[in-house]
């Protein structure tokens, strides 16, 4: 049977076996979104979860997509299923309060130094502004990696529901009354993204850009994947302090439960 039948079906007589056949149809795009999504998380997060938390948000996407509108069903249920995720996650709040207070920190130490020095700091002179070493310094980084939803896509659907950083640097289906102003958004980030320092300003590229998996850019780079995530993880703080005055309203909701 084809997915039109299995539409027309559901959406016209209720057809629950239509409605299942849709389901495992799109469980595939779930399982995308979750793996990409499930950067560092703890380990006591299971990928099975927040998978079921996905699917959640594809019945949904299901249960209210118009078939007579010619919205592409992917990009419609994409959207919600990294909604339902996030919410899932941001359940959780495993980062305690003295890591969301250092990873603020962090964040204005980087934009502070950039500021002064007209560059992107090195991690010797940020260690040594925050009066740690650099070993100090990289298990901090490490550890805010394990343990917050921090990647562009969590920061960014603060502002644009279920969208990701991709939809939003392309204007894939961005709402008109949006809460920035998108070219001016894409102006600044470009250029704060050019400003990164080079494997910083790579591993964005082929992440986000590109949408290959940490494990893969850490094939291409031919270096850890725990390096990649923690080179990851430096380049998202760069931009959020880069990019603050776009989401100030961050702070606030950091002290709940994501950084």
């Amino acid at each position: 049977m084809s997915s039109e039948k299995h539409w027309k079906d559901f959406k016209e007589k209720g057809c629950h076996e239509a409605k299942e056949a849709l389901i495992l149809e799109h469980i595939p795009l779930v399982k995308y979104i979750a793996h990409r999504m499930a950067i560092n998380l703890p380990g006591y997060i299971l990928i099975e979860d927040i998978i079921n938390d996905g699917i959640l948000g594809l019945i949904q996407s299901i249960e209210t997509y118009d078939i007579s509108r010619e919205t592409d069903f992917r990009a419609y249920a994409s959207f919600r299923i990294r909604g339902a995720i996030l919410d899932a996650l941001r359940s959780f709040d495993w980062a305690p309060r003295s890591l969301r207070r250092k990873s603020r920190e962090l964040k204005d130490t980087l934009a502070q130094l950039e500021g002064l020095l007209g560059r992107p700091p090195t991690m010797d002179e940020v260690a040594g502004h925050l009066n740690i070493n650099i070993e100090e310094l990289d298990k901090l980084i490490s550890n805010l990696g394990s343990t917050a939803v921090l990647s562009l896509d969590a920061w960014l659907s603060n502002t644009e529901e279920g969208k990701t950083f991709k939809d939003v640097y392309q204007g894939t289906e961005l709402s008109p009354e949006g809460v920035f102003d998108r070219k001016e958004f894409i102006k600044t980030m470009g250029r704060a993204i050019d400003e990164l320092p080079g494997k910083e300003k790579l591993v964005i590229t082929l992440y986000y850009y590109e949408e290959l998996t940490l494990k893969e850019i850490a094939k291409v780079l031919n270096l850890s994947e725990s390096r990649i995530s923690q080179l990851h993880t430096r380049a998202v703080l760069r931009l959020k302090g880069k990019m603050k005055d776009y989401f100030s309203f961050e702070d606030k909701e950091l002290d709940k439960n994501v950084i």
